[in-house]
């Protein structure tokens, strides 16, 4: 029996550390684009858990691939063949431009292993004096000292010391901050397609056609930080392939796991091959039951059936965000591409969002001003037509009571 929300927020605040701003519900059950909470009220989920519940809650096909392998075993190391690791590795490498996939437990892990990827490349290239890594103000890569020396927010890394020596964040979508830099010691860029912890920021044409020319004229290494834009969220495979991206090495975590931690690392052959075994390593990374749960959605959404009807959606769903730009003045603008969306607004995102809660409906905030909407990519339309009426009553009574 579920505990009552007065006794799991007291034993949350006296047993586990206080990194987090709970909201004051306590869900017990989910399915599809819905959860429940120990009351059986139900709560439409336009946050996905941050874009990792890209199928809804219990998708059939993943559950099946879960309790499939649970019964053969959960853990036997990276020492040993897993067939559910070889299987996923599989469907990736055939379903997109890269030659090798390294697995890790999370996003931050996979942009570690990006950062020690980068510079082990040029070490082996006898140009170890290349080692800075360029990113850009707002980005997010993750909370490991080597993901936030990456993430360029300065906010983040407050009280915490020295972080990673050589890397430098520069303006976003900023073509002459790129041209004016010197890449004589330069390793790698690393971008999101979307920054979308940063405020669902899209990149320019002239923006990405600067950055893939300088990956080629420069010799630097071009890296995609795909946590929370990939597998399908955008109406892709990859994040990149939205706005024509080239890069060498991509970083992949959120959806993938279906719900369980997983991440990884797609590599081409000519970074690949310069990473020798002893280089890297994980104990749990490429968990067979994580890895089955991804091969599940991996074929789920890799389908042109699957990412047109992402698309589709897309239209209509901006569509509707842009009626509120036009019907409320605290709206500036809609944010973002395929289902990773937002709303630009003069609205205090706290109150908003704990308003949108109450009404059983859940959204995120991306940065200091942008409602984020992160439904399940198999969300309906009328489901979200749903979450849309639900916006608009919280919508209205914030704005009448100022």
């Amino acid at each position: 029996m579920a505990q009552s929300l007065v006794d799991i927020t007291v034993k949350d605040q006296n047993y586990i550390l206080g990194t987090y701003a709970r909201a004051r519900v306590h869900f017990v059950e989910a399915s599809g684009s819905y959860l429940i909470d120990n009351s059986g009220k139900r709560y439409l989920d336009l946050g996905s858990g941050i874009s990792v519940s890209a199928l809804g809650h219990q998708h059939p096909k993943v559950s099946q691939a879960i309790e499939k392998q649970l019964r053969s075993f959960v853990h036997v190391s990276n020492l040993y063949l897993n067939q559910s690791q070889v299987d996923l590795a599989e469907i990736l490498i055939l379903n997109t431009s890269f030659d090798k996939v390294f697995f890790c437990n999370s996003g931050t892990e996979a942009n570690e292993a990006l950062i020690k990827f980068s510079r082990k490349y040029w070490f082996q290239k006898k140009q170890a004096h290349k080692t800075k890594i360029i990113s850009f103000e707002d980005s997010f890569h993750g909370r490991s000292y080597g993901a936030l020396s990456l993430t360029g927010q300065d906010s983040m890394k407050l009280g915490f010391g020295p972080m990673l020596a050589d890397i430098e964040s520069i303006p976003w979508d900023d073509v002459r901050a790129l041209e004016k830099l010197d890449f004589t010691n330069i390793a790698a860029i690393i971008l999101e397609p979307i920054q979308a912890e940063g405020g669902i920021n899209t990149p320019s044409k002239e923006f990405i056609t600067a950055l893939n020319k300088i990956q080629k004229d420069q010799d630097v290494l071009l890296l995609a930080d795909e946590i929370q834009c990939s597998i399908g969220r955008l109406g892709y495979k990859l994040g990149s392939e939205c706005f024509g991206i080239e890069p060498d090495m991509v970083s992949i975590a959120k959806p993938i796991g279906g719900g369980l931690p997983l991440g990884c690392v797609l590599l081409k052959d000519l970074q690949a091959n310069k990473i020798a075994f002893g280089d890297h390593g994980t104990t749990f990374g490429g968990n067979p039951v994580a890895c089955a749960a991804g091969l599940a959605v991996c074929q789920e959404v890799f389908t042109d059936s699957f990412l047109s009807a992402v698309k589709k959606k897309s239209l209509v769903f901006k569509k509707d965000l842009d009626q509120f730009v036009a019907e409320f003045s605290c709206f500036t603008k809609v944010k973002g591409e395929g289902l990773l969306l937002g709303l630009e607004t003069t609205l205090e995102l706290p109150k908003v969002l704990a308003r949108a809660l109450d009404s059983g409906l859940v959204i995120l905030r991306a940065g200091s001003n942008v409602i984020r909407f992160l439904p399940p990519l198999t969300i309906t339309l009328d489901e979200w037509r749903e979450g849309m009426e639900i916006f608009k009553e919280v919508i209205q009574k914030e704005v009448q009571n100022g």
